[in-house]
């Protein structure tokens, strides 16, 4: 119940419509209450009966006959009449106070629950890629979808009932007591046995709850997995094997589901039976009591205590929504409590201006089930150097790339930017200064512009545009029929590789790094666009430190420096003509034309592996 009281403070945030919520309910409960409390008075009208004596109700009952006799007329059809009519307004201000409290409480509760997605999304946004590489991203996002959904549902049914459902007991309670004390304080014996029952339930149902949730993530990953690889599913006739996966899953997701549900109906017919068990023991326990009643004043105490039912009912199905949520806001919040791996430091400071120099001191990298990826790699880059990275599949390259800008922090070891250890300076700082274009680039849902401008945020049109003039990408742009503002589907989808590579780099361009990190951006593209690429690259590399990942002989051509790499470990690292002197892996790979780590990159890993180091 942590998380779920935590909660309840970003409905804080919001006191205005929380407090109008509130009296909404206040007024609902109170109206209530006020229809029930004209039962005496219209039951005495309606039987003939003469006012019972001096009791607090009975002089009410006088009192609300009156005015209705005022309003009416004095005879006994213009007394009834009167009443029915008061029965209707008292009834239309309370459904006009049950709309306005739904309707505050919902825009009060979506609005709550969208601050927690998006607070819980901008931790998620921290967690270093390890973390999703561990774990797959689809659990995460099923929290941001099923999770969300019922957290929205548990906190808006603790908004609208809370205050509302308890009101109604209590103001039933009160008439109850008001025709018979006795009576009434028998019946509250039954109420903790009603209260016990339902946390009983409730904890019972949290647990399957819980559940639930992981079932659905389970089942999702399944699907993302098998989407994500259809090509690959579908070449190997893997279809069938798929929808087994898919199944069993789906299975499991069914038979927690039907558990929960379960006891979730269980809940209301139980309450409410109990409550109704009360209510006859105590009118079969003060039998004599009820003999000696007048007709009016039976009917009226009878009226109140069965007007609880319905209140415990909902109070029941309350504790329900709230051990729901409270499953899913545990999920959440230990999202938003998990602290990132790679973080500022304390006291950590941005690195001065440099030209953008790179050291490895003894790095090493291991993933999280212990297998390593680099192993005591050692080497030092002057600013404005061409690095090429070579080496066979497993080497470690891409780990060794994503060291430089902190997407990884080393196991053992340091990585320093113009003689700064990283982790000293504010990881701001270090990602400010190095930009990274990918063999296959992220592209985002949103235009052009947008999409360039993530490598600035700010940035002006004028600013855009000459970036994508730089990368060669503003001549297909200006082609587009909204030029800038044409938007594009996420992923790039409808662009080809050479032109989603080019705005990739307008992307690194406008950033104007110190330092490029390449991942062999031209080895998947034809021989066009890999013409224009490297154009774009010639323009813009002078004056930058640059790392590629080269699978090509054409980039190793081109590299001042030749970094090898095999098993985690730096095999050689100097001028092409000395690494070739020392290095039988690199005259190796130069004999093949570095050619192999040409096959298609890997498909997305699965959730719960670690990926291979490349």
């Amino acid at each position: 119940m942590k998380g779920y009281l935590r909660l309840l403070r970003y409905v804080l945030r919001h006191r205005a419509r929380l407090t109008a919520s509130l009296l909404a309910a206040a007024a609902v409960g109170l109206l209530n209450t006020a229809t029930f409390a004209t039962g005496l008075p219209f039951f005495r009208v309606l039987l003939g009966e003469e006012d019972g004596g001096g009791g607090a109700l009975d002089a009410w009952s006088r009192r609300l006959v009156g005015a209705v006799r005022a309003a009416a007329g004095t005879d006994r059809g213009s007394l009834l009449a009167g009443f029915l009519v008061l029965g209707v307004l008292l009834t239309a201000a309370k459904a006009l106070a049950r709309f306005l409290q739904d309707a505050w409480t919902a825009a009060l509760t979506r609005r709550a629950v969208l601050d927690v997605a998006e607070e819980v999304f901008e931790h998620a946004l921290r967690q270093p890629v390890g973390f999703y590489e561990a774990r797959g991203v689809q659990d995460s996002v099923v929290r941001f979808t099923t999770d969300v959904d019922f957290l929205s549902a548990g906190l808006g049914a603790v908004l609208s009932k809370l205050v509302r459902e308890p009101l109604k007991v209590v103001g039933m309670v009160v008439v109850a007591l008001a025709i018979d004390v006795r009576l009434t304080l028998l019946t509250l014996v039954a109420f903790p046995v009603v209260f016990g029952a339902t946390a009983a339930l409730s904890r019972r149902i949290r647990r399957r709850a819980r559940g639930v949730l992981e079932a659905r993530s389970a089942m999702m990953s399944v699907a993302a997995e098998a989407l994500t690889g259809l090509r690959t599913v579908q070449a190997f006739g893997g279809e069938e094997a798929e929808r087994a996966r898919f199944g069993a899953r789906a299975d499991r997701l069914y038979d927690e589901d039907r558990r929960m549900t379960r006891t979730d109906a269980l809940t209301s017919p139980l309450l409410e039976t109990l409550s109704a068990i009360g209510v006859a023991g105590t009118l079969g326990i003060g039998l004599s009591r009820i003999v000696s009643m007048d007709a009016s004043s039976f009917l009226a105490l009878y009226a109140a205590l069965l007007g609880t039912l319905d209140p415990f009912r909902k109070l029941g199905d309350l504790g329900n929504r709230v051990a729901i949520s409270a499953a899913a806001a545990d999920r959440l919040f230990a999202i938003r409590d998990r602290a990132p791996e790679i973080a500022d430091a304390p006291g950590a400071v941005a690195l001065a201006p440099g030209g953008g120099a790179v050291r490895f001191e003894n790095v090493s990298f291991a993933y999280p089930d212990g297998r390593a990826a680099l192993r005591d790699v050692s080497f030092e880059v002057p600013a404005g150097a061409f690095v090429a990275v070579v080496g066979p599949s497993g080497a470690g390259k891409s780990t060794l790339l994503d060291l430089v800008p902190r997407l990884r922090d080393p196991s053992a070891g340091r990585v320093l930017h113009d003689g700064t250890d990283a982790r000293a300076a504010t990881l701001g700082s270090v990602r400010g200064r190095c930009a990274i274009v990918h063999q296959h680039p992220d592209l985002f849902e949103g235009t052009v512009a947008e999409n360039v401008a993530r490598g600035r945020p700010g940035a002006t049109a004028g600013e855009i545009e000459a970036a994508a003039r730089r990368a060669h990408a503003h001549e297909f742009v200006d082609a587009m029929p909204e030029r800038y503002a044409t938007r594009l589907a996420a992923g790039g989808t409808g662009l080809s590789g050479g032109q989603r590579q080019r705005l990739a780099l307008a992307r690194a361009v406008l950033r104007d790094p110190r330092v490029l990190l390449l991942d062999e951006p031209t080895s998947a593209l034809d021989r066009d666009s890999e013409e224009a690429l490297r154009a774009a690259l010639a323009d813009f590399l002078p004056g930058r430190t640059v790392f590629v990942i080269a699978h090509r002989a054409e980039t190793v051509a081109r590299a001042d420096r030749v970094l090898v790499l095999r098993e985690g470990r730096v095999e050689a690292f100097g001028p092409p003509d000395e690494v070739a002197a020392r290095s039988e892996t690199y005259r190796r790979l130069r004999a093949r034309g570095f050619t192999e780590d040409d096959a298609p990159p890997a498909s997305a890993p699965a959730p719960g592996t670690t990926p291979t180091a490349t």
